[in-house]
């Protein structure tokens, strides 16, 4: 949904390509080594989360995917974390503070909510890896699809990482649209 591919764990590879190749331990030595542990073929796995990493990585380069996420190696233990899904729990978080009930990915929108009798159609763009401008582009034909299909009178709110320019908050306001954005300074969501 978020991406053209879906992630294979590196275990589930190992202990699949394990079944074919246990006549040749070499091969098993070479895949299991840097960054790969021997301990993921028995899926001993677990995930931890660490803000110190997540702060480090949040910041990668503008040609990256919206999901790219990192991980380290320690102990055989990984994190793994794709932005949206951190974007958006931490926009459900500010939705709950505000005493607002949600769901999350019904009928393939991100988030709905109700406010004063309206009901809002959110979709959900990290902008650490893609301009703030593709963001709002690929957003704005996903909520119009998502209100076409699912309620005509639902308003659209779009919710980006990082302030977009003042041109983008002109043209999504033109549609008659919300924009929310994470405030890097504060951290605190903010509608324009």
């Amino acid at each position: 949904m978020h991406g053209s591919y879906q992630r294979v764990l590196p275990q589930r590879v190992l202990k699949t390509l394990y079944n074919y190749l246990k006549d040749k331990p070499i091969i098993i030595e070479w895949l299991t080594t840097g960054e790969f542990d021997i301990e993921w073929v028995e899926d001993k796995t677990e995930i931890q989360s660490n803000l110190k990493l997540r702060k480090q990585y949040s910041n990668k380069g503008a040609n990256a995917p919206t999901t790219s996420s990192f991980s380290y190696w320690v102990e055989g233990k990984r994190n793994i974390e794709p932005l949206h899904a951190k974007l958006q729990a931490r926009f459900v978080d500010y939705l709950s503070k505000m005493e607002v009930e949600y769901e999350e990915n019904k009928d393939y929108i991100d988030v709905q909510y109700n406010l004063d009798k309206e009901t809002y159609f959110c979709e959900v763009k990290p902008t650490q890896n893609i301009d703030s401008k593709y963001a709002i582009r690929i957003a704005v034909g996903q909520l119009l699809e998502y209100q076409y299909l699912n309620n005509n009178d639902a308003k659209l709110e779009i919710v980006l990482s990082s302030k977009p320019r003042e041109k983008e908050i002109e043209f999504v306001k033109s549609l008659n649209m919300k924009l929310t954005y994470l405030d890097e300074l504060t951290n605190e969501f903010i509608t324009v």
